[in-house]
């Protein structure tokens, strides 16, 4: 898959299940109010200079196809780091289980078409240390331990769409802007659409919305 709408050298781009019905909004700050809620399925990365958003977006498609929408269970809060303060999908839950199983599908379609130049995860949240988890502080410092206390210690989550974002900057802690979104097993809403019409019937065709 190959299409002339190739991505710059610099350029980052990342997967997101988009979260709703979550109280999850309230509690960001810092950097993380620049991002819409949401967990990471795939990113940051950058691509190869020759791939294209088009042929992203397709693998998108392919990954998220047979995903239905889902109610998740997110635990915290957790002190990643001084900055970093993040909810996590629930261990034992089966909606976990089921982003692990998107997480390594998508990895694995952008391995086989050679699309990522630069992985700008850290290494051990790659493959099997993947962390399904959405930001609520980030790049401002945590709040002490007592407020922290006072968060809810547990969150649940809808999701119902995912999305490509890419990176406004060449730094991941940077604000985004969405390159697609589309439902969960829907009939297929694109936004701020960059593909011509032929790739957005062929998009529309591989979600089986067969227009």
């Amino acid at each position: 898959m190959t299409d002339s709408s190739n991505t710059s050298s610099c350029s980052i781009y990342a997967y997101y299940l988009l979260l709703t019905g979550t109280s999850i909004e309230q509690l960001k700050r810092g950097d993380a109010t620049l991002y819409p809620s949401h967990i990471t399925v795939r990113g940051p990365f950058s691509p190869r200079p020759n791939v294209g958003v088009d042929q992203l977006a397709e693998l998108g498609v392919v990954a998220f196809c047979n995903l239905n929408p889902l109610r998740v269970c997110l635990t915290g809060p957790c002190t990643v780091r001084s900055d970093l303060v993040w909810y996590e999908v629930d261990p034992l839950s089966e909606s976990r289980a089921i982003l692990v199983q998107t997480h390594l599908l998508l990895t694995q379609l952008l391995l086989q078409n050679a699309c990522i130049g630069v992985d700008r995860i850290p290494v051990q949240y790659q493959g099997s240390g993947y962390r399904p988890h959405a930001t609520v502080v980030m790049g401002t410092p945590a709040p002490p331990s007592r407020m922290l206390r006072r968060w809810p210690n547990r969150v649940v989550a809808e999701i119902t769409e995912w999305g490509l974002f890419e990176y406004r900057s060449n730094e991941p802690d940077c604000s985004i802007v969405p390159v697609m979104t589309q439902p969960l097993a829907g009939s297929g809403t694109f936004c701020r659409p960059s593909h011509s019409t032929r790739s957005v019937r062929r998009l529309q065709t591989l979600a089986g919305t067969g227009e």
